[in-house]
């Protein structure tokens, strides 16, 4: 069985509790086009953000096109946990 590793917080908890036993853990955190955030046409009437999702909690509480037009998921990122959390956690972990 293969797990991904993303932020790692879940699955590492989850191989130490032995709760699983992956034969292969796949580092998803080398993949540059899975992270970032990307504004774009920022001015038109419909502006376009896309979130990668290895983007940190962090990442997304704090920037400022986010907090701009995705306030709620801006307000909910600085919600979650700890600051050592969200500093690792990441969107597409904390959806799963």
């Amino acid at each position: 069985m293969a797990m991904y590793l993303a932020g790692g917080g879940d699955v590492i908890d989850v191989v130490k509790r032995h709760l699983a036993r992956p034969s292969v853990l796949l580092d998803l955190k080398q993949i540059p086009a899975l992270r970032g955030i990307n504004a774009a046409n920022m001015t038109a009437p419909q502006p376009s953000i896309t979130l990668g999702s290895l983007t940190t909690l962090r990442e997304l509480a704090e920037d400022e096109n986010v907090r701009r037009y995705l306030p709620a998921l801006a307000a909910a990122a600085s919600r979650v946990a700890t600051p050592q959390i969200r500093n690792i956690g990441t969107l597409g972990g904390n959806l799963l």
